[in-house]
């Protein structure tokens, strides 16, 4: 039920559903559902026979508020399908399709659209029945005043004007009792001040109790927001726990990484030095192999010197020739030392290749493990520094949350003090209704009599005057004082708390009465304190609840009425 100025009229609307017992009730122009779900628990509560008809507003045809009308359709499907009629034409063509003479109950709001039709009366006044009662919601509102006005001169009314006004109008000529018994109300300033002043106080107290249970919806809402939010805030901390290892395991191999490259920097510089060694030996071989041949080239130069001299030395030929087979011994070995120094150098120069190669393939290596090495530093500062971001976000959102959290405890702790406040005060508007119950009963019982039959009558005339000009047939109300007893013995038998041969065994004097235990018990025996059965006791059911007792009502009829609805309990007789 959505909030609405309509839930301060709803413990009214529970008195008229009762006092009235309607057969037809109808709402046009339905938006909120507020008002008319509130006539239908009242039916449902007091088991009426009702049937209930609304029809939608204009605008609840609109796109933006179809998902409300759905809504409304939803629940009263689930709760009051069985007697409940929600109609999606609108409000004059569902009043078209109600019988002439019928209607019983007619609830109207300000801007309903038969108010605001240029003929308002026409369009329903042959509908009404002859017990008919039209409910004007919005009675103190500016635009329908003059509308009241005129249905006050026309007649007999009763206004409520807490919660916009409601005004209370008699349309038919035969009422209830009880509904004769308010309108006589309209005449006495201090009995409607003093009903107004309490049906205030029990429309607001229904009210409070409305925002009540809407605050527990709320705050069980947020207790499931927060717990939604704290096992989100673990599941970060435990990502964040997973990011802290993964950056872990990706520092530990960041140092792998620049130990293997220290490693790799100490290898290449080792290969650097043999080569430059390995060139270094090169050249001396070089200079060697130089001195060599200048020797060479010496020692041919001697040996033509020697061969044109060849004459002069012919007596030193013996010396000559093993010198020169000595040169030659050592020309010889010289080539050959050459050779060999030819062909080292050949291998050293393919050394020297080969680590060349193995130095670029290495320096490769060396750039490639470094372009990695730089391309992992900055994925792990960038993981870094989304991780000290999110947990900086984190922190500001834990704050956020425990500070949320302890605004929603104090508003927790305040929504069940101004709970309890509202409880007490709903307890004081009952038993203030149950007073008020006892002076309307006193009220109706004065007013019997003291009004003769011909003064009814006369009265009945005068008031007829004032009535639609439509064809309308008395009905006789004798006999209802006889059909309300029958339907008490009938409650009290159908109780299954009212045992007539322990009542017999209990009180022998009651054998002689001659209309039976049960009229006996109704009209003097819950007076005299005696029990009906075994399983309730009188005396402490009316202890138990003053407001019972003040009212001077039968005990046992009070509980099967209203009591045993009200979760009131009872107690078996000793």
């Amino acid at each position: 039920m959505a909030d609405s100025q309509w839930l301060e009229h709803i413990p009214f609307y529970f008195w008229l559903i009762e006092a009235q017992q309607p057969g037809l009730v109808f709402e046009p122009d339905l938006i909120t559902g507020s008002s008319y779900f509130a006539l239908c628990q009242a039916v449902d509560k007091l088991n009426t026979d009702t049937r209930c008809v609304a029809s939608f507003n204009r605008q609840s045809h609109q796109p933006n508020n179809s998902q409300q009308q759905d809504e409304i359709k939803e629940y009263n499907n689930n709760h009051y399908q069985e007697f409940s009629i929600l109609s999606s034409e609108d409000a004059l063509s569902s009043i078209k399709d109600i019988e002439d003479g019928t209607l019983d109950l007619l609830i109207l709001k300000y801007n309903s659209s038969l108010i605001l039709n240029n003929k308002p009366v026409n369009s329903w006044e042959k509908k009404l029945s002859d017990q008919a009662i039209v409910l004007v919601h919005g009675s103190q509102k500016k635009e329908i005043k003059p509308l009241c006005r005129k249905l006050k001169k026309t007649y007999s009314t009763i206004e409520f004007v807490h919660g916009d006004g409601l005004l209370v109008v008699a349309a038919g000529e035969q009422q209830t009792a009880k509904i004769q018994s308010l309108l006589s109300l309209g005449g006495n300033s201090t009995g409607t001040r003093i009903m107004q002043d309490v049906y205030s106080r029990l429309g607001v107290a229904c009210r409070e109790s409305w925002f009540s249970a809407n605050s527990k919806k709320q705050i069980k809402k947020l207790d499931r927001q927060l717990q939604e939010t704290t096992e989100h805030l673990s599941a970060q901390e435990q990502h964040n726990t997973q990011l802290s290892q993964a950056l872990d395991k990706t520092t530990k191999a960041l140092v792998i990484t620049s130990e293997n490259k220290k490693d790799l920097e100490s290898k290449i510089l080792d290969l650097h030095q043999a080569a430059e060694q390995t060139e270094s030996q090169i050249t001396e071989l070089e200079q060697e192999k130089q001195t060599v041949a200048s020797q060479l080239q010496k020692a041919s130069e001697e040996h033509q010197a020697a061969s044109q001299k060849q004459s002069e030395l012919e007596n030193n030929i013996e010396l000559r020739f093993e010198e020169l087979a000595k040169l030659t011994t050592l020309l010889q070995k010289t080539e050959m030392e050459c050779q060999q120094l030819n062909k080292e150098k050949v291998t050293l120069r393919t050394q020297v290749s080969g680590l060349q190669g193995d130095s670029k393939q290495l320096e490769e290596q060396f750039k490639l493990i470094k372009q990695q090495t730089n391309a992992a530093q900055t994925e792990a500062n960038k993981k870094i520094a989304e991780r000290d971001k999110k947990i900086s976000q984190l922190l500001q959102h834990n704050q956020l949350l425990e500070q949320d959290q302890k605004q929603a405890a104090m508003t927790i702790e305040e929504l069940k003090k101004e709970n309890i406040r509202m409880e007490q005060s709903l307890q004081q508007r009952f038993d203030e209704l149950a007073v008020l119950t006892g002076m309307l009963e006193e009220k109706e019982m004065l007013i019997k009599k003291s009004v003769t039959p011909d003064e009814n009558s006369s009265e009945v005339t005068r008031k007829g005057k004032k009535t639609l000009s439509f064809n309308v047939f008395n009905k006789s109300n004798k006999g209802s004082k006889s059909q309300q007893k029958t339907k008490d013995i009938e409650l009290i038998k159908n109780s299954g708390l009212f045992d007539e041969e322990w009542y017999l065994k209990t009180y022998p004097d009651v054998a002689g009465f001659e209309e039976g235990a049960v009229i006996h018990y109704l009209q003097h025996g819950y007076k005299e304190s005696r029990n009906p059965s075994i399983a309730f006791n009188n005396d402490w059911y009316l202890t138990a609840y003053p407001d019972v007792k003040q009212a001077n009502i039968n005990p046992l009829l009070h509980y099967v009425h209203f009591g045993k609805r009200e979760g009131r309990l009872i107690e078996a007789a000793l």
